[in-house]
C-alpha cells in the first residue's frame, strides 16, 4: 500500500491528462514521493504532447506556463524525458485541469473560467497566473471556494 506522505495527489483524471495510466496503476495514487520520483525521472515528450492536446492550449500559452520556449517543444523527440521544472510543472498543469474539470463540470466551462478576468484574483485571467507556483496556487484556492459555495 503507497502511503500518502504529502497532500498534493494526482486523480485518475489527472493521470489521464498526461496519459499516465501504467503509472497511475502502479499505486494507489500519484501522490507524495510519486510524485517526486516521476518529476525527476522526466515526463517523456509524447505525454506532455498528449497534456496539451487535452487542455486545449496553444503552444505559446503551454510553452510560457512550462517556462520553455515553444521551439523547444517542437523539437523534442516523443521518447526524450523532460528536465525535473518542466516536468514538474506538467504534473501540476494535469492535476489543475483534472481539478477545474471536476469543480467547473466540464472542460469547456473549466476554459472558459481560465480564460476571463476573475474578480477573486484582482481581475487577472486564471490563466495568465499560472507561470508561477504561487499562480497555481492562487487559482487553486480560488477553485476550492468556489467548489463549497463560496461566490469568488
Amino acid at each position: 500500500m503507497f502511503v500518502k506522505i504529502f497532500a498534493m495527489t494526482v486523480n485518475e483524471p489527472a493521470a489521464e491528462y498526461l496519459s499516465l495510466h501504467r503509472e497511475y496503476k502502479r499505486a494507489e495514487h500519484l501522490g507524495g514521493l510519486k510524485l517526486i520520483h516521476l518529476s525527476r525521472e522526466g515526463i517523456r515528450m509524447d505525454n506532455l504532447r498528449h497534456l496539451r492536446e487535452r487542455t486545449g492550449l496553444d503552444l505559446p500559452a503551454f510553452a510560457r506556463i512550462l517556462q520553455i520556449t515553444p521551439r523547444t517543444l517542437q523539437n523534442k523527440e516523443a521518447s526524450d524525458n523532460l528536465g525535473v521544472s518542466v516536468s514538474e510543472k506538467a504534473l501540476e498543469l494535469a492535476m489543475l485541469f483534472a481539478r477545474g474539470v471536476d469543480v467547473f463540470g466540464n472542460h469547456d466551462r473549466f476554459i472558459s473560467w481560465m480564460r476571463k478576468p476573475c474578480r477573486a484574483l484582482e481581475n487577472e485571467r486564471p490563466l495568465d497566473l499560472l507561470d508561477t507556483r504561487f499562480g497555481f496556487d492562487a487559482v487553486t484556492q480560488v477553485m476550492g471556494r468556489m467548489e463549497h459555495g463560496v461566490i469568488s
